[in-house]
C-alpha cells in the first residue's frame, strides 16, 4: 500500500510538472516568442525532465536498490506511454529510442534520489 501511495504521489507530480511546462512552451510559442524548432525540441525535453524529477522522487522515498525502483518506474511509465500511442494510432518504431531514453533517464534518476537520501 505504502508502494502505491509513493507511486500515485510521483505521477502526480510528474503530470503537474509535465502540464505547467507544456503551458509555458504553449504560451511562449503563441507569441512567436519561440519557433517551431525550439518547440519540437522541448516536446522532447518536458517529459525527459519529468520523468527525471520522478525517478528522485521515488529514488528518495526507496530504502536502498535505486535501480530497481528506477526500472519499475520507467517500466510502468512506458507502458502507459505505449499503450496511449497504440490507442491514438501514432505508434512508430522510432518511438522505442525515446521509450529507452525515457528509462536511463528515470533510472539515473532514482540512483540520484537513492544518493541524496544517504547523505541527509
Amino acid at each position: 500500500m505504502r508502494y502505491l501511495k509513493n507511486l500515485g504521489r510521483t505521477f502526480l507530480y510528474m503530470l503537474v510538472i509535465v502540464l505547467v511546462f507544456t503551458l509555458i512552451v504553449t504560451l511562449l510559442s503563441y507569441f512567436n516568442i519561440f519557433g517551431d524548432n525550439i518547440t519540437k525540441i522541448m516536446k522532447f525535453i518536458i517529459p525527459t525532465i519529468s520523468t527525471f524529477i520522478g525517478g528522485i522522487m521515488m529514488g528518495k522515498r526507496t530504502n536502498k536498490k535505486g535501480i530497481i525502483e528506477g526500472v519499475r518506474l520507467s517500466f510502468i511509465i512506458i507502458a502507459l506511454l505505449m499503450l496511449l500511442s497504440v490507442i491514438l494510432s501514432s505508434f512508430k518504431p522510432q518511438s522505442i529510442i525515446y521509450y529507452i531514453i525515457i528509462m536511463v533517464t528515470t533510472i539515473f534518476g532514482s540512483l540520484i534520489g537513492v544518493q541524496k537520501k544517504v547523505q541527509n
